[in-house]
């Protein structure tokens, strides 16, 4: 009998799910430009997103920074402002990698117009939590803002830079709190100044949330379970060849998986509601079915490449069918499947091509 998995939703938070995240982004699709709820810091051409691999190795949709030769905005975004209620307490978080040099800087922020305050209660209209170089090149950070409430009265901060592999505190960052006035709060995270046009910063699950004893915990935004271990491999040289999260006492292992491990798993399902697709890993065919569902209903098939081109697309017109994608003539790898359902909501998911 086969193995029957259910493969986290990528386009939304594929780390984790829980709903008082207040930024939406499952409205990020493959190409560049602002989406609904985010608009681009920089040019078009300088925001893009594309398929990558998070600090797990696990693909997602990244948001992708590449700057130009004039020394201004250079990616990111500003998101909308969503509501707030300025006695709570709310967490700011964002995955940060960039590659080739430390050009430029990258900036991590709120804005809450005119309704922020620093600890010290002096006003502070251009609020970031922190900017500068990223402690090193090629690796994933997790940043953590706090904004308190306006009766917060400590002068402490408690944000920080961790590392995306071990988990240690790395840096300690600027903590705000909201004047009594505020009723509302965005979400911005650039990259500034950056000339060097091969440099690229990429942008990872940025959150809100309100911290009220149900937010993420920390293992929870570093994706692996509390009883989770780092664990490397090594060639014969010496050099490292993969990492993953080896998990001690608990049935599930969230781990990044190098491609020649995915290879090796056994066939799986995708079954998620009234979807299927099998078999996971691939050969040759990919079978799609789906049951008639009233609230959930797929309108649209895409299939992506690693490198973000799409190989094919396809309308659902029928309520309960079957369909067949050929992968017979594609190079062994990582590829996304997403599902876009008549009510709008996107779902996508890993397909591993042997």
């Amino acid at each position: 009998m086969k193995t029957k998995l259910l493969i986290a939703f990528l386009l939304s938070n594929i780390s984790i799910t829980l709903s008082q995240n207040l930024l939406d982004t499952s409205t990020w699709t493959v190409g560049s430009g602002a989406v609904t709820g985010f608009s681009n810091n920089g040019t078009t051409t300088e925001n893009g997103r594309e398929l990558g691999e998070n600090h797990l190795g696990k693909t997602v949709l990244l948001w992708k920074a590449s700057p130009d030769n004039i020394s201004n905005a250079d990616g990111g975004w500003n998101t909308d402002f969503h509501a707030i209620n300025h006695i709570l307490t709310y967490q700011f978080t964002i995955w940060l990698k960039k590659t080739n040099s430390n050009d430029g800087y990258s900036y991590f922020g709120c804005s809450s117009v005119n309704n922020v305050l620093n600890l010290n209660n002096t006003l502070n209209t251009n609020p970031y939590f922190w900017y500068g170089d990223l402690p090193e090149l090629n690796k994933w950070y997790l940043l953590i803002g706090y904004v308190h409430g306006s009766s917060y009265a400590s002068s402490n901060s408690i944000g920080g830079i961790y590392d995306g592999e071990t988990g240690e505190k790395i840096l300690s960052i600027s903590d705000f709190k909201f004047k009594s006035t505020a009723i509302n709060v965005a979400h911005r995270t650039y990259l500034y100044y950056d000339t060097n046009t091969a440099d690229r910063q990429y942008f990872y699950d940025p959150r809100i949330v309100e911290v009220n004893g149900t937010e993420p915990t920390f293992d929870e935004l570093l994706g692996v379970n509390g009883d989770a271990k780092l664990v490397f491999s090594y060639d014969a040289s010496g050099n490292q060849i993969s990492r993953s999260w080896l998990c001690l006492n608990c049935s599930s292992k969230p781990s990044g998986k190098t491609g020649k491990e995915l290879n090796d798993e056994p066939l799986l399902e995708i079954k998620d509601n009234n979807l299927i697709a099998y078999p996971n890993p691939v050969t040759d065919f990919l079978q799609l079915e789906w049951i008639d569902s009233p609230d959930r209903q797929p309108d649209q098939i895409f299939l992506y490449s690693m490198d973000s081109k799409m190989l094919f697309n396809s309308n659902i017109n029928e309520r309960h069918g079957k369909m067949e994608l050929s992968l017979q003539n594609y190079p062994t790898g990582v590829y996304l499947l997403l599902v876009v359902f008549k009510n709008g909501e996107k779902k996508s998911y890993n397909i591993i091509k042997k």
